[in-house]
């Protein structure tokens, strides 16, 4: 019997010995050692194990959030039935610069800790066993992998007095102190409190275990106050709702953690009441009237009025009010579709329809229709048209109330001054408070012709019609015809050249239906073929023509950069001055302001002096990022124009350019 118990132990012996000697294994570029802080172990004791990774000189490996580029180590566990795995603790990362990236690993060397369970039927040989994965890397990157196991025998599970140095020195690195951190957003920027009094010295770092919502080559602000810490990190994505991650100060790293919390006003944001909400949405929907689209629309309203002297004064004002009720209603239904979107989740602001192509393409249709209209190539009878006086004349609420729908669909694509900062704070503020500023917005559209329906003495001012008016009139087509050219090109930026060449074929088709239909009774079938033909010939030389006008039109467009407020604080940085135009392809004073200031040469010539970096936020199609920064400067719709001066300050310039407006905020920056 005592043979048999040597025997056994012998067994046992040659069984752990052949265990240590898989415990370290050396590869091209590292050496890899599992360690067990426990000579053996008890049933049901959690246990540590360790380990050691030693590269090459200037090689590293990664964290579990490698940062810019890499990949983190990882263990693979095959354990005697009853074992598990607790905890895997990595030490605290240091960032490692690799050109213009930034990484989050560790130089040289690197110890981790795993923490396992026995199981309560411990056998008197249990091996562990796992497969380790890593990147080391230093100009090229190698991925490596190794085989380690370890014996461990049933006993007392005392601690390995050897190797308790090595496991303290460890222990110490692995960040076990949480701090008691706030987070919230504003402007782009994730804003970091962090409560203590006690924190070493020295840089500080905050590693997110999140990877791809911070763009680690960015610097990251701290500032120490006497109660502990405030950081400001610039955000390329959205960030988890809750944070978690290291924060490393001095040698020394501290977790941290917690929900992002409602962020406190922007000291950017334009601070308004009800009251003024509504006088500037009042004002800003007067102003729509003088916006391209709109002003033929209250025009031809206004020519039609002052050619009907028979209609009573009381018809006359059920006109107005008819017509006044048809833009109040459209507004409030889209402040009402814009309200239930947000509760949805989506980024949304002031000119969404037109980030839908099909709606953009309705547009392009409209605005086509009301030129043919305007120049005499048919009768539109919503819009009182020459050959509609009897209708004009007549009580005719539709007609009214869907010329003031059709005011409001026009006015779409545009924004003018005091019109952002009222729509900002409609879609801040409850329901009742947004439906009123749109509703207000709507009021401001309808109340020039509105007072000129209810006041006699305004309509006996009206020029006397006659021959310049209907010269006028054809005149006002042409806007329409730019405008359905500009909304064409909006579609191919959300689309591709083959819509835009199906959307021209329809619209030559609308136009030959409706010339039909008005020359078909005077021409001889001889007349309509040859015309047919044209158009045939025209439909071809257009299909060809294209492609080439878009390339030519590729080549003139400004150096400008894509946005990002990582690039932003990447240029603050350098002690550059950075200007952000938020603009989109479907707004008519963005384009304005681009063709008329912002991309001339001597506005250009004004930035390149002045070293400033020109960054564009696209807002053409949804884009969420875009949405929160306008939200972050309290508006929901575009332009915006932002200058921001080095030393931090910014500057929110008119939504109206000039180019003194531009010399004058760049004459601060000297």
């Amino acid at each position: 019997m005592n043979f048999a118990f040597r025997l056994l132990g012998l067994i046992c012996l040659v069984f752990a010995g052949f265990g240590e000697t898989n415990n370290f294994v050396s590869t091209e570029y590292s050496k890899a050692t599992l360690s067990s802080e426990v000579g053996s172990l008890r049933p049901d004791q959690e246990f540590r194990l360790l380990l050691s990774l030693k590269h090459r000189e200037k090689w590293h490996s990664y964290w579990l959030n490698p940062g810019d580029s890499g990949m983190p180590t990882t263990a693979n566990w095959s354990l005697p039935e009853g074992f598990s795995v607790i905890s895997e603790e990595f030490p605290t990362p240091e960032t490692i610069a690799a050109g213009p990236l930034v990484n989050f690993g560790y130089d040289t060397s690197v110890q981790i800790l795993y923490t396992l369970k026995a199981p309560t039927n411990l056998n008197e040989l249990n091996v562990v066993k796992a497969r380790f994965d890593w990147l080391v890397c230093d100009d090229i990157c190698i991925p490596e992998s190794v085989d380690l196991s370890l014996t461990l025998t049933k006993g007392d599970g005392a601690l390995q007095e050897s190797l308790a140095n090595q496991f303290q020195s460890a222990k110490q690195m692995i960040p076990h102190q949480k701090l008691e951190s706030d987070f919230y957003i504003q402007n782009g920027i994730l804003n970091l409190e962090i409560h203590s009094q006690k924190l070493a010295d020295g840089p500080v770092y905050f590693f997110p275990l999140e990877p791809l919502w911070i763009e680690p080559s960015t610097p990251q602000e701290w500032k120490r106050f006497t109660e502990g810490l405030s950081g400001r990190i610039a955000l390329v994505d959205q960030p988890p709702s809750v944070i978690e991650g290291v924060l490393r100060v001095g040698d020394r790293g501290y977790l941290i953690q917690g929900p992002i919390s409602s962020s406190p006003e922007s000291e950017n944001k334009e601070v308004l009441g009800l009251g003024m909400a509504l006088l500037l949405a009042f004002v800003g929907g007067i102003i729509l009237n003088l916006m391209p689209c709109v002003l033929p629309i209250l025009f031809l309203k206004a020519w039609s009025l002052a050619r009907t002297q028979e209609m009573t004064q009381n018809a006359a004002r059920k006109e107005g009010v008819l017509y006044s009720l048809g833009i109040v209603l459209s507004f409030l239904l889209i402040a009402g579709v814009l309200l239930i979107l947000k509760t949805k989740g989506e980024e949304l602001g002031w000119g969404f329809q037109l980030q839908v192509p099909g709606f953009v393409f309705f547009m392009a249709i409209l605005m086509f229709v009301i030129g043919l209209n305007l120049i005499g190539w048919f009768e539109l009878p919503v819009l009182m048209g020459e050959k509609n006086q009897e209708l004009a004349q007549s009580d005719s609420p539709v007609a009214s109330f869907m010329t003031g729908v059709l005011a409001t669909f026009v006015a779409t694509p545009c924004s003018g001054p005091f019109m952002a900062a009222a729509i900002g704070f409609a879609l801040s503020q409850n329901a009742v408070a947004a439906l009123l500023i749109f509703g207000f917005l709507g009021l401001g559209l309808a109340s020039p012709y509105l007072l000129i329906c209810w006041f006699p003495g305004l309509r006996s001012r009206l020029p006397k019609p006659g021959k310049w008016m209907e010269n006028l009139r054809q005149l006002l087509g042409f806007p329409m015809f730019f405008t359905t050219a500009w909304l064409l090109w909006v579609l191919t930026l959300q689309t591709d050249d083959q819509t835009l060449l199906y959307s021209m074929f329809y619209l030559v088709f609308i136009s030959f239906c409706l010339w039909w239909i008005h020359k078909a009774d005077q021409k001889s079938r001889v007349y309509r073929f040859g015309l047919t033909v044209i158009l045939l010939i025209a439909c071809v030389f257009l299909a060809l023509a294209i492609p080439g006008l878009k390339d030519r039109e590729a080549t003139k467009k400004a150096d400008w950069q894509e946005f990002s407020e990582t690039k932003i604080q990447e240029y603050l940085s350098q002690g550059k001055p950075v200007f952000v135009d938020v603009t989109a392809s479907w707004c008519i004073s963005c384009m304005v302001n681009e063709r008329v200031v912002l991309d001339t040469e001597s506005v250009q010539e004004i930035f390149l002096q002045n070293e400033v970096q020109l960054l564009k936020a696209d807002w053409t199609k949804k884009d969420a990022v875009i949405a929160r920064y306008l939200q972050s400067f309290g508006r929901e719709g575009v332009p915006l124009y932002v200058l921001y001066r080095p030393d931090g300050t910014k500057e929110i310039l008119p939504q109206i350019l000039t180019e003194g407006i531009i010399r004058e905020s760049l004459d601060s920056l000297k």
